[in-house]
């Protein structure tokens, strides 16, 4: 994910006003800018300091699996995560199933991310299904984030990009 671009991306995302309590809400598909990734985007009224993403993303491991990747960012606060001192398991629901996830830390340009991805081959299982069977959205939710993902176009994405390719 291209850290430099997404404050100004966040900043473009809300470009209507709304009414100051509400939560205004935009969501990117996976058909839309990038064929790998699908985003949503969260501001309550034009406060940017509450803005929150969370996103779904299809990359690559280290050891070169193709997986599916959920991330949360936020403007970095004090109860931001801290890169030394963040524990590598979370529990993060999908479509109200806790799904036992590895995390990963970053602060860079005043934004908080932390990108996660399912220990077990069950959870891989259950969040593939959940994007793959769904028709819409894949509800997600961790810590104060909870946001409807989008699911349109994830099984042509995933198998564009090799899908379970041996």
């Amino acid at each position: 994910m291209n850290k430099r671009a997404l404050l100004p991306a966040l900043l473009c995302a809300f470009t209507s006003s709304s009414f100051a309590s509400d939560w205004d809400t935009r969501t990117v598909t996976w058909t839309e800018e990038n064929p790998l990734s699908t985003l949503t985007f969260m501001m309550k009224g034009e406060d940017i300091e509450t803005i929150k993403v969370v996103g779904a993303e299809i990359s690559h491991s280290k050891q070169g699996t193709q997986r599916l990747y959920l991330s949360f960012i936020e403007i970095a606060n004090d109860n931001s995560c801290d890169p030394q001192n963040t524990p590598d398991n979370v529990v993060v629901r999908v479509n109200g199933q806790p799904i036992n996830m590895h995390q990963a830390c970053e602060l860079a340009d005043g934004m908080a991310l932390i990108q996660t991805t399912a220990l077990s081959d069950k959870g891989v299982e259950f969040m593939m299904n959940a994007f793959s069977n769904s028709p819409d959205t894949v509800q997600v939710e961790y810590r104060s984030f909870k946001a409807d993902v989008s699911a349109v176009g994830f099984t042509k994405s995933w198998n564009q990009s090799g899908g379970d390719a041996l």
